[in-house]
């Protein structure tokens, strides 16, 4: 993938993001809490992806093949974490 495919896709997650903690909120507080806690890794790992995506903005070379396959790495993982969310979510 690209950088603009990568961005694209980091737009699309943050939406699926904003959905779960839309729908966490309306859980009774037992599932609030654990569906806060799914929230909180989407973001965590919402964010260090699009902090490797900077990195590799403004990276070259080597360097940017390196960062290039962790940043590969990071957006698969989000992208299983999602769907895990949706599972839970029953979305």
């Amino acid at each position: 993938m690209n950088n603009k495919q990568i961005t694209a896709r980091l737009n699309e997650l943050n939406a699926e993001i904003d959905r779960y903690k839309a729908k966490a909120r309306q859980l009774g507080i037992d599932a609030q809490t654990e569906g806060r806690s799914v929230v909180d890794n989407l973001v965590e790992q919402r964010d260090a992806l699009a902090r490797k995506l900077d990195e590799y903005s403004k990276s070259s070379g080597a360097a940017m093949e390196r960062i290039g396959a962790g940043l590969q790495e990071s957006l698969e993982a989000l992208n299983r974490s999602v769907k895990d969310a949706a599972r839970m979510f029953k979305d």
